[in-house]
């Protein structure tokens, strides 16, 4: 069934969120891209742990995030995550989580747990504020791979970990994927794992949703133009955004204007050129922006 969010709102210290729609299906990895402040932790809090909307509806694999609490609390245990924030609590160690937060989650497999903490070598008898930041986070992916759940939730997970590490979670995104019945949402200010590993992709700016489309398809509708400053000059009808280098000029344009017979190379853009030439000027977002609903 997928992720299901519609006319989503939330409010939260003066911040409004949304509306926001997408409809996410079974067996596909969403990225969650935008600025800082554009709303991204307020998302994953909100769908994460079923709090109370201000408007709109969230459904993960046919169950909603409720007012109730029998009901959110049946939501939320389809929800794994690994957060940038470690949210055990420091006093515990390892061995300790299994044993305290587990049972709060269906079919936690202890063994599985214990099988994850040597293959990430996690000591078990260490207190959690002893540990360090990257440490804590393969403590969470151990935790968060330990039980059946619907979603992943990774908010910023690779920002502590070395690539051996990255490696790892990597790997345990793969296995986790491979039913094709679950999701994961992810949002990385390394856009080049999302480059890599996701399907579609949703952005925010302030609170707002601008894009929500599979990445692929989004991707393919722009291309970036390389050549001289004289070369882009003649284009400038056609530029979206441009950057002037020393040695030479680069810009974004619509694939639907080509060829491009001006320019020295033509590209598909990856997504942090993507960001840096719709997001860099406010009149590109609303030009250009294509908001899908879900």
């Amino acid at each position: 069934m997928g992720v299901k969010v519609e006319q989503y709102k939330k409010k939260r210290d003066g911040f409004t969120l949304g509306e926001i729609n997408f409809d996410l299906p079974e067996g596909y990895i969403l990225g969650v891209v935008g600025r800082n402040g554009s709303g991204k932790s307020t998302l994953f809090q909100t769908m994460l742990f079923g709090e109370c909307l201000d408007g709109g509806s969230i459904c993960i694999n046919g169950k909603k995030a409720g007012r109730d609490g029998e009901e959110r609390q049946e939501y939320r245990r389809q929800c794994a995550f690994v957060m940038e924030d470690c949210p055990f609590n420091e006093t515990l160690n390892a061995k300790d989580i299994g044993a305290v937060y587990g049972p709060l989650y269906r079919e936690f497999d202890e063994k599985r747990y214990e099988e994850l903490l040597k293959r990430l070598e996690i000591p078990e008898n260490k207190k959690v504020k002893k540990l360090s930041a990257g440490m804590k986070l393969k403590l969470q992916m151990a935790f968060a791979f330990s039980y059946d759940s619907n979603v992943l939730f990774l908010d910023e997970p690779t920002a502590s970990l070395d690539s051996f590490a990255r490696k790892d979670l990597y790997e345990l995104m793969g296995e986790y994927m491979e039913s094709g019945k679950r999701n994961i949402i992810w949002t990385t200010h390394l856009t080049e794992e999302l480059d890599r590993m996701a399907d579609y992709l949703l952005f925010l700016e302030k609170g707002s949703q601008t894009f929500f489309e599979e990445k692929d398809a989004l991707l393919s509708r722009y291309r970036v133009v390389k050549g001289s400053k004289n070369q882009l000059d003649y284009m400038k009808s056609q530029l979206i955004g441009r950057i002037d280098r020393e040695n030479y000029s680069e810009g974004l344009v619509l694939a639907e204007n080509g060829p491009f017979r001006l320019a020295d190379k033509v590209e598909t853009p990856d997504i942090e050129q993507l960001l840096c030439y719709l997001y860099g000027d406010k009149k590109n977002i609303s030009k250009y922006a294509n908001v899908q609903r879900g």
